[in-house]
């Protein structure tokens, strides 16, 4: 058995009900709102009947990145998260706050 059909025969989806998923979630992309990991691995279980892996969202984007348009379902470089982080600015607003002076 070659390489190929042994990846095929264990992969989630066959390679036309992915490119299905693609135009999917590019349809909801181009509406306005795209879909989250989540809804993805919903979709891909709607799709098969199985229930997809922890991981399996994150292989099915590294595999179509070049065709995918929604960009909830790529990570958040992790300093842009803190930077984002309703901690940080409660943190920061507290600090300023505390060291001003009300003569």
């Amino acid at each position: 058995v070659s390489r190929t059909v042994y990846h095929a025969s264990r992969q989630l989806l066959s390679p036309q009900q992915e490119s299905t998923l693609v135009a999917h979630i590019n349809t909801f992309t181009d509406r306005g709102t795209p879909p989250t990991n989540a809804m993805v691995s919903n979709f891909a279980k709607d799709i098969c009947g199985k229930e997809p892996g922890k991981n399996w969202c994150s292989s099915f984007v590294k595999r179509w990145a070049h065709v995918l348009k929604s960009c909830y379902l790529t990570g958040l470089d992790s300093d842009r998260k803190k930077a984002d982080s309703v901690y940080q600015y409660t943190r920061s607003h507290v600090r300023s706050t505390s060291t001003k002076s009300y003569y």
